[in-house]
């Protein structure tokens, strides 16, 4: 490997001046600017007063000072000294914590055994990915601490020193599996912190060295193309273009229409649901960009009907392997998954070219079976929230009942979908933020069928409100300010506001940006 290729594997961009933005319907991302650590902690804007925070001193808190700006090609703050906290028994409870607990839990309700087997298993003879498994592990039990903030874990001095001598080995790696392995390790260190520039940086560079590597991995290194086929879907989410984020090469060959195991049926609707969300971002300006007014191109039709018809021909695959082997208790949340993720993806793609959001009309019945699949779920630990984690790697339920709620105009449907995220969804699955999107999501219901939620019962706005919302209520985009205020309520507690940005059409047929002040926590 050359040291342009370690280098590309490495390079962290500038995490400073981050952005938080819904895209396409259901993405969602948090930022970190560089605010004072106790203001971060308290999640209220810093007023960049140095030596101190002023907003800190003035209200009697001790203002800890400010991060220095992390140099480039690393995103764990350096400032730290480190220590190996805990030494040898430390790194031997961290490796056991990623084994038993955050390894199965980063892949959500699919197949664990890339993390469980083949990290675990590499890590023990490479020292690079096994100082970042370290990295991870120790972030991932930080994390599950839910009062303690991304900011936190960025300062933890195991992770630290795991993370700098995760990157020293790599410099010296010959293996490509081997760097490869790291950087999606890496990118989950970054999910964890919230660094979306970093972890769309890392995924990039990962992404780029598979495509060169591929013909020369072998067999054993085939859960490589699909771990970051799923990675690279993440991406497109969160503001990436198809014109400056690259793909996985030959995944057209492991598209399949026969299924054996559940694994394939996953692995092929990954396939699909990647090059879904490439064609979804490719014809954006058509449908809200320069583009708008101009006819689409028979090639991108073509395109969308090539897509339909493959997506039609995995739910025939699917429905024929799952009525040959019904899934049993513990696989059935997979199951419920997967129809969930392909009927998202179907109407998706079919309304990708439409301008109205009328246009989701049509879909109201999909929608339905949407939130009817999602109903029947039963998740271990269902009735101990505390048992299970507080985040996944993969997309979980969260981003897939979030598109029903801002995209579904029945009421009905809308305040079920609502519900079942607070019941379904992890805290935080990848980039995708559990509250906030809740949040988001219930001030939207609000704003299109003009209720307040809170001042009114579920029985009679149902009554009251079994019309869909009108063209001209409908929002099409979310996008909230990165910096957030602390205001106090009137019984003294702290609520946290962040400024929304709602994007709608204009009578004249023109976007217009309608912005408010909302309650995110």
């Amino acid at each position: 490997m050359s040291p342009e290729d370690i280098s590309a594997a490495i390079e962290l961009r500038d995490i400073m001046s981050m952005e938080l933005i819904i895209i396409g319907g259901f993405g969602l991302c948090f930022s970190f600017p560089g605010f004072c650590m106790m203001r971060w902690i308290r999640k209220v804007k810093c007023d960049e007063a140095k030596p101190h925070c002023a907003r800190c001193t003035s209200t009697g808190r001790r203002c800890d000072g400010y991060l220095s700006k992390p140099r480039a090609g690393l995103s764990l703050h350096e400032s730290c000294r480190l220590t190996k906290n805990g030494g040898r028994d430390g790194e031997a409870r961290a490796f056991d914590f990623f084994r038993h607990v955050a390894g199965p839990a980063l892949s959500g309700q699919f197949d664990a055994y890339f993390w469980t087997n083949m990290v675990t298993q590499v890590s023990h003879r490479e020292p690079a990915v096994r100082h970042a498994v370290m990295a991870l592990s120790s972030l991932y039990e930080q994390f599950q601490d839910m009062n303690k903030s991304p900011l936190l874990a960025s300062i933890n001095r195991f992770a630290v020193h795991h993370y700098n001598s995760a990157i020293k080995e790599l410099l010296s790696a010959r293996d490509d599996a081997v760097v490869l392995l790291v950087c999606a390790l890496f990118i989950c260190v970054e999910f964890l912190q919230g660094n979306k520039e970093s972890a769309i940086e890392h995924c990039r560079n990962g992404i780029l060295i598979l495509n060169k590597a591929a013909p020369s991995l072998s067999l054993r290194h085939d859960y490589l193309p699909l771990i970051f086929c799923r990675l690279s879907i993440f991406p497109l989410f969160f503001g990436c273009s198809v014109s400056s984020f690259p793909y996985v090469a030959g995944l057209d060959a492991k598209a399949q229409h026969h299924f054996s195991k559940i694994a394939d049926a996953q692995c092929s609707l990954d396939v699909l649901l990647s090059e879904s969300i490439r064609f979804i971002r490719s014809t954006e300006d058509y449908r809200l960009g320069t583009l708008r007014h101009t006819a689409v191109p028979s090639s991108i039709r073509e395109k969308q009907d090539c897509l339909e018809r493959s997506l039609s021909a995995w739910f025939y695959a699917f429905s024929e392997f799952h009525a040959a082997q019904p899934p049993s208790d513990s696989r059935a949340v997979r199951y419920h998954l997967l129809q969930m993720r392909y009927l998202v993806t179907q109407i998706w793609v079919n309304v990708a070219l439409e301008q109205n959001e009328t246009a989701y009309d049509r879909h109201l019945d999909q929608f339905r079976s949407i939130v009817h699949i999602a109903s029947q779920v039963v998740l271990p630990g269902s009735r101990d929230h505390s048992l299970r984690p507080k985040f996944i790697c993969e997309m979980g339920f969260t981003p897939l009942l979030y598109f029903v709620v801002m995209k579904c105009r029945s009421l009905p449907t809308r305040l079920t979908a609502l519900s079942l995220m607070k019941e379904l969804g992890i805290s935080r699955e990848n980039l995708w933020d559990l509250n906030t999107m809740y949040c988001v999501g219930r001030r939207l219901v609000e704003m299109e069928h003009d209720i307040t939620l809170s001042e009114i019962t579920v029985q009679s706005s149902l009554r009251r409100y079994a019309e869909v919302p009108l063209e001209e209520r409908r929002i099409r985009e979310v996008m909230l300010d990165p910096g957030v205020d602390i205001r106090q309520d009137n019984e003294g507690h702290e609520v946290v506001w962040t400024q929304m940005h709602s994007m709608l059409w204009k009578p004249v047929g023109d976007l217009v940006m309608k912005s408010e002040w909302m309650v995110i926590s």
